[in-house]
């Protein structure tokens, strides 16, 4: 499978090196998020990063010593948003299942499970989504079989906040779903957002499902 971590935000202002590297339980957060994923079986895992910041912090050979097993993609200040940022990285990406995990947060779920119930449901996507209602998140509205019908980019929507786990059945099914957003111009203050791939998706009368973890079982380390 491919596994995308996104880790190219710019840093803001007061912010010398990027969330990723935020010291979280005794270990720094993407070492965290590494040992999530090593359940995973035959990844091909990918972390995007700034160029600019990385030419600062040298990012890339800290994220190195985590796995031999590592591409990156080095995004420019100009790259307008995650889904753009993701779409750089389809020629390093097999023709399987993709799994894009933000690297501003952290669940306490177990990954393998999550992708499990999502292929043995049959479907197209998955999202893992938890109970907030503030507007720095993404937000999907579901039905009663938890099944996503909307999902928008920093406003609630609904009651269910999205914990920068996106699941979908193939590589395809992204890359053809995030280039027709973007063709659309479904952006958020000029940037695109992996989460509003879904309503392409959706559109096609595809199935995303969802598992709902507890609030505590989510870490933001976005900045408010």
């Amino acid at each position: 499978m491919n596994i995308l971590i996104l880790a190219a935000g710019k840093l803001t202002k007061g912010m010398k090196y990027p969330p990723c590297l935020t010291l979280f339980e005794g270990n720094f957060l993407i070492e965290k998020i590494f040992e999530k994923i090593s359940s995973l079986k035959n990844k091909t895992i990918i972390v995007t990063i700034n160029s600019t910041d990385n030419k600062d912090s040298h990012i890339d050979s800290s994220i190195k010593s985590l796995s031999d097993n590592i591409k990156f993609i080095y995004v420019n200040s100009s790259i307008k948003g995650a889904a753009c940022s993701a779409l750089l990285a389809i020629d390093l990406m097999k023709e399987e299942d993709l799994l894009i995990i933000n690297s501003d947060e952290f669940i306490r779920y177990n990954f393998t499970d999550a992708i499990k119930y999502f292929k043995e449901s049959n479907f197209d996507a998955g999202v893992i989504i938890f109970k907030s209602i503030h507007p720095k998140y993404s937000y999907v509205d579901i039905n009663e079989l938890g099944h996503v019908q909307e999902a928008r980019e920093k406003n609630p929507i609904s009651t269910y906040a999205t914990a920068g786990f996106y699941w979908f059945k193939s590589k395809k099914i992204f890359v053809e779903n995030a280039s027709e957003m973007i063709f659309k111009s479904n952006n958020y203050q000029d940037n695109f957002y992996i989460c509003p791939v879904f309503n392409e998706l959706i559109l096609k009368g595809l199935v995303i499902g969802s598992i709902e973890i507890d609030s505590n079982d989510y870490i933001s380390f976005k900045p408010n």
